[in-house]
């Protein structure tokens, strides 16, 4: 009898557990305000860049630079466009997803769409270390 009740209270605590951990992975998309973070995913697990650019420019945020073996960019980019304070933004949000362990710093530039020699008008950068547990945020 109290095999059973312990049984129960071992399986209540693993659901517990479980669903606190996919609410964790199930935060928002990595945005401006994130810059110079490490970030920690477990494998295989998308994550969001969403970053802001005026309405009227002809500037895009694009990727810059990352380690292709460690993430990887899931399709084209989602751009929506919004307004405050009276002014119009088009936010530039990129997916990606980790695919093996490791290390890679994933840069974004503000800059002319077709045009590589162009120096970026802003860069900016995170830390993606893949393989770990789950998502978790440090600031450095």
């Amino acid at each position: 009898m109290q095999n059973g009740y312990i049984m129960k209270n071992t399986a209540r605590m693993l659901v517990f557990v479980l669903i606190s951990l996919s609410a964790l992975s199930c935060v928002g998309p990595i945005t401006g305000e994130d810059k110079g973070k490490t970030y920690e995913f477990p494998l295989n697990t998308p994550f969001t860049v969403a970053l802001k650019g005026m309405a009227g420019s002809p500037l895009v945020w694009k990727p810059y630079s990352f380690d292709s073996t460690v993430i990887r960019q899931k399709g084209a980019p989602e751009i929506r466009c919004s307004q405050e304070n009276g002014r119009e933004y088009r936010t530039f949000r990129y997916t990606f997803q980790t695919v093996a362990a490791g290390k890679t710093q994933l840069q974004m530039a503000y800059t002319f769409p077709d045009d590589r020699e162009a120096i970026p008008a802003k860069m900016f950068r995170i830390h993606i270390i893949a393989g770990t547990f789950g998502r978790i945020e440090s600031h450095e």
